[in-house]
């Protein structure tokens, strides 16, 4: 059951949802932070709202209950992705995987040095794992050791701009290669298992449950931009689309109910356009089928980025036109 958000039934499976007024607004949206730069990665955790700054070049915690952000980081040369679980934080930035103490941060230390492409940390309670052009790599939140981090894939063809390439389970990590092959591979290692195909080339997120793996991709080749949100079993069998669009996407998440992401919508030169309101944030029903409903969360925003979703809320971060600044927000999921 999608709720807070106005629900439109799709008339089949992966059928295309036809776009809301140019003039729709919706309801009950919470404008949480604006002014806030240019918002990169976004992850909540423990009442509080965090998020890479990239065109300053920080990490910002904003606690729900506060008026305004924290600066918990500054001074970082590019920075990419972050990650956080209780008292740890981790970023990619220029220098490498970097990690320091919360809540005050006065501690960072590096664990290792990393390539120029390397994006989308993911933790679990013992390693830290990120991506680049071709390979996925690990290594203890302790630090790597003298020889450098762990190589546990090489030679894939990983779209590394996305801002979630890759997913965790309790044993496995999950990747999709360029041209919708989607992989996995044991936290210990071995060869890459692939899962499911399918989708347009360009891969801009991915996400596992219990039992399914997620991603959203769409296509640059032409002029019509075409996107689809798909999902497997993890196990390997066929992949099911369960929405289309068209546009570029950016992020996505995924609760006990639903999918959820984030794209420019339209024809090239209007998905493309940093200046264009034609930015949403969606939720489709992650179980398909006849019955499958979608609901658009928001329409009208100006590049909504990366997203996520605790047990009440969705969140997501807009990076507004250019030379502008950007803003988070939040709805009922």
């Amino acid at each position: 059951m999608l709720t807070g958000a106005l629900v439109i039934p799709l008339q089949s499976c992966g059928g295309q949802t036809a776009p809301l007024p140019a003039d729709w607004t919706s309801p009950g949206i919470e404008v949480l932070a604006s002014g806030v730069g240019e918002p990169g990665t976004l992850a909540v955790q423990q009442n509080s709202v965090w998020w890479i700054n990239l065109q300053e070049g920080g990490v910002l915690q904003l606690p729900l209950l506060a008026p305004s952000p924290i600066q918990r980081v500054s001074g970082l040369s590019t920075p990419k992705s972050l990650a956080l679980d209780g008292a740890d934080l981790f970023w990619l930035d220029a220098t490498g995987v970097v990690h320091c103490s919360l809540p005050i941060c006065a501690d960072r230390r590096s664990l290792t040095a990393t390539d120029p492409s390397s994006n989308g940390l993911a933790l679990d309670a013992d390693r830290v794992y990120w991506i680049d052009r071709s390979h996925v790599l690990s290594c203890p939140r302790s630090g790597c050791d003298a020889g450098g981090p762990d190589v546990l894939a090489a030679g894939e063809d990983i779209f590394y701009t996305a801002i979630r390439p890759l997913a965790l389970d309790e044993a496995n990590i999950y990747w999709v290669r360029q041209g919708g092959v989607a992989v996995s591979i044991p936290k210990t290692g071995g060869a890459p298992r692939v899962v499911a195909t399918g989708g347009p080339n360009y891969i801009s997120g991915v996400a596992v449950d219990t039992s399914t793996i997620y991603w959203i991709a769409f296509d640059l080749r032409g002029s019509d931009f075409s996107g689809e949100l798909l999902r497997a079993p993890i196990v390997g069998g066929a992949t099911t689309v369960l929405d289309t669009f068209q546009g570029v996407a950016y992020d996505l998440a995924v609760d006990d109910q639903n999918v959820y992401f984030t794209a420019n919508v339209g024809p090239a030169d209007a998905a493309m356009a940093n200046d264009g309101n034609n930015g949403i944030v969606k939720a489709v029903d992650k179980h398909g089928g006849a019955s499958a409903a979608a609901a658009f969360l928001a329409q009208g925003e100006i590049n909504p980025s990366s997203i996520a979703v605790d047990g009440a809320k969705v969140y997501w971060a807009s990076s507004g036109p250019s030379g502008a600044t950007g803003t988070i927000k939040r709805v009922d999921r």
